[in-house]
């Protein structure tokens, strides 16, 4: 895979290294009520809970791992063709919601622009 490519996969997954450097799981652990969760590393709260401080922390260094892990090998999380799949599909219902065409012009236009993007890429 290309240096571009393995950035693409990157963004997919929310990461970055600004992001996993910056994050301390033992400062992203917060109480909730009786019980502990943290923040992820996107700045939003986990939805699981736990009775202790200190599981919450463990949970929160997990995270930090499988992020870092993310940040070092995107390949192993996702793959280039759902990723860009995706992209066409929400560009496509993008096109769709500001313009009045039909969903086959709508993917049709989204894989052109998307090829192009790539072309440039190479």
């Amino acid at each position: 895979m290309t240096p571009a490519e393995l950035d693409e996969l990157r963004a997919s997954l929310g990461t970055s290294q600004e992001l996993v450097d910056a994050y301390d799981p033992v400062k992203a652990v917060y109480k909730v009520g009786r019980k502990w969760s943290y923040q992820c590393l996107d700045g939003q709260d986990h939805q699981g809970q736990w009775e202790t401080k200190r599981e919450a922390i463990s949970m929160a260094g997990q995270h930090w791992a499988m992020k870092r892990d993310q940040l070092r090998h995107p390949e192993s999380y996702t793959d280039l063709v759902r990723v860009r799949a995706r992209e066409v599909i929400r560009r496509a219902e993008e096109l769709r919601a500001h313009r009045y065409i039909s969903e086959t012009e709508a993917y049709r236009i989204a894989h052109q622009e998307q090829n192009e993007r790539i072309a440039k890429l190479v």
